[in-house]
């Protein structure tokens, strides 16, 4: 009897959530398949500042609205055949894929907000007001930093 396999990295079967190949700058020639889950938190461990972070949620969140259009007229779109469901690329498979990857970018841009100190934390929510053009909260947030001095 065939094993389905597993993501060496979690343990979790990877054809729910599509497997990856993954090659570490290390050992590029001894890749594992792991699973979407834990490729997009890898690749969410390369985001290093809150603008990213922002920019790729914001990129992830667009393409999720196109997929769920997609699917909304199409929704008897078609599994995939017998033993590809780890490797085949359907509308749904690009849908929980893009789910996994906003996921972990939201939990990273969480982990380096919690890092920062809350002049860091005021100066960025500033930053981003000034660029919404959202002036009133904007100055609230001014006067805040301005406490903080």
């Amino acid at each position: 009897m065939d094993e389905k396999p597993v993501c060496p990295r979690c343990g979790q079967d990877p054809s729910p959530y599509g497997a990856i190949a993954f090659a570490s700058a290390e050992s590029p020639t001894a890749a594992e398949v792991i699973c979407g889950r834990c490729a997009a938190k890898l690749q969410a461990e390369e985001i290093k500042s809150l603008d990213d972070a922002d920019k790729l949620i914001a990129e992830t969140e667009e393409q999720i609205e196109l997929v769920e259009r997609i699917l909304s007229k199409f929704p008897e779109m078609p599994a995939a055949f017998g033993g590809l469901d780890s490797v085949a690329m359907t509308p749904m498979s690009i849908y929980r894929t893009l789910q996994n990857c906003l996921e972990a970018c939201e939990n990273r841009r969480l982990e380096l907000f919690q890092a920062m100190d809350i002049g860091q934390r005021l100066r960025h929510e500033l930053d981003k007001a000034v660029a919404c053009q959202d002036f009133e909260r904007a100055a609230k947030i001014k006067r805040q930093l301005e406490k903080q001095s």
